[in-house]
Parts: structure tokens; sequence; C-alpha cells
């Protein structure tokens, strides 16, 4: 137990090495580092949103007769629906969440990390959970890997571009993409738990390109982004509050506007 406790500790190094990097984006705002600790905290409380949604999940597929079916079909449920689905979506709504409080200069770059950061929560308290059915070996590959901070990567950059594009397929995509990825991960994974014998190997696939997927999101998408300025620039900058004219106010700019005629000059000075 002693060995699985400090397995999930080491696991948590470099969850909390991005999260601190992420956060300076913004130097030594604070507003900004509030926000990403909320974010953090939000994600992993997500966790019980998670489990609740299973739960009614499991209840209605008991009645809609499910539990008969092959274990594939049930395994594919489970890992596209009640895991990814679920667990994408409640990060997909911290992320909103993190947004609206900062939309005032929320950028590109922000809604990325900010994606990001929700799935380092969720992930950080799942690996509490996987503590108790899974070896120490297993955990630290978890925290090394970081998954669920890259399907928020993905989620980020395409909710970003459904931000600044009129064409909201961006946005359906934002909740779509990393659903497809992170469920075939786990869909992978149930199959080798099922006995398949080609079970496993995509899910290691999965791993490895998200591992280079991070690496460059890091070191060129992130370091590189915060010296952008069409990463940094705020994406609602265009949005300008309506001035809102009180009866008398406008009743003075319908008078201003009122085009007055200049007076005349007596008829015997006029030359």
């Amino acid at each position: 137990m002693i060995l699985l406790v400090l397995a999930l500790l080491a696991s948590f190094i470099p969850s909390l090495l991005l999260f601190f990097y992420l956060r300076g984006n913004r130097g030594d705002d604070q507003d900004y580092r509030v926000n990403c600790r909320k974010c953090l905290i939000g994600g992993a409380l997500c966790s019980f949103g998670v489990v609740l949604f299973s739960a009614a999940a499991n209840l209605l597929s008991f009645f809609l007769g499910f539990e008969s079916s092959s274990p594939i079909i049930k395994e594919a449920i489970h890992s596209f629906i009640l895991a990814s689905l679920s667990e994408e979506l409640m990060k997909m709504w911290q992320t909103n969440k993190a947004i609206n409080r900062d939309r005032a200069r929320v950028s590109k770059l922000d809604v990325v990390s900010y994606a990001a950061i929700a799935g380092l929560g969720f992930g950080m308290l799942e690996d509490v959970v996987f503590m108790f059915s899974t070896s120490p070996g297993q955990i630290i590959v978890r925290g090394i890997t970081m998954n669920h901070a890259a399907f928020g990567m993905i989620m980020g950059l395409l909710l970003a571009k459904g931000l600044t594009s009129d064409n909201k397929v961006f946005s359906a995509l934002a909740l779509l993409a990393p659903t497809l990825i992170h469920g075939y991960y786990d869909f992978d994974l149930g199959l080798n738990d099922l006995g398949y014998e080609w079970g496993g190997y995509g899910a290691l696939i999965v791993t490895v390109l998200v591992v280079i997927f991070m690496i460059y999101m890091i070191f060129f998408y992130v370091r590189k982004g915060r010296k952008n300025e069409e990463l940094t620039a705020p994406i609602f900058a265009s949005e300008s509050p309506k001035l809102e004219l009180s009866e008398d106010e406008y009743a003075v700019s319908n008078v201003s506007a009122i085009d007055v005629p200049e007076p005349k000059a007596p008829a015997h000075m006029r030359q």
C-alpha cells in the first residue's frame, strides 16, 4: 500500500509541472492564475458528475436490455458513452466555465490551456481511484502520459477555432474528436481485458501518439505561442457593450441630431 501511495505521489509530478507551466502563460497575472486553479479543482470535481452520469446510463442500459448484448457491444457502450463521452462533456463544461470567467481577455492559447488544465485535474483524481485496482508501474505510466490533458488540448484547439470562426462544426468537433480518441483507447484496453489477443495494441499506438502530441504542444505551440499575437489576442475583443440611454438622454440626443437652419440676416443688411 505504501508503494502504491508513493507511486501515486510520483505520478502527480508531471501533471503539477505542466499545470504550473501553463499557469505562467500570462506571467504574474493573478486573475489568470486564480482562474487556472479553479479550472484544475473543477476538473477534479467533474469526476463526481461522471459517476452520476454513468450510474444513470447503466440503469438505462439495463432497462433497454443492453446487458444481455455481446461482450464487445457492452464494452463499446461502456468505453464510448459511459466513460469517454461523460468525461469529455464534464471537461468541456469546466473549460467553458473558465472561458466565461475570463471572457474579457481570454485568447486561443488560454482556451487550450484551460482545457488541458481541466484534463489534468480530472486525471489526477482518477489516478487516486485507479490506485486501488492497478499496479505502481501503471500508475506511473498514467502520470507520465497525461492522456486526459492531451485530450483536453485537442478539445481546446478545436474549441478555440470554433470561437473564432463562423463555422460551428469546429465547436462540435471539440467534443466529438477527444471523445472518439478517448473511447477507442478505452475500448481497445477493454478488449484486451476480455481476452482478445489483438486488444491493447491500438491503445499503445494512441499512447505513443499522445506523448508526441504533448511534446509538440508544450515546446512549440505553448512556448512559442506566448509570443504570437494571433494566439494571445483576446478572442472577444470585438464585443463592445451596448450603451443604454435614459429617456432624457435619448430625447437630448434626438434634439441634437435635428438640423437647425442658420438664421438669415435682415433684408436691409443683405448685399
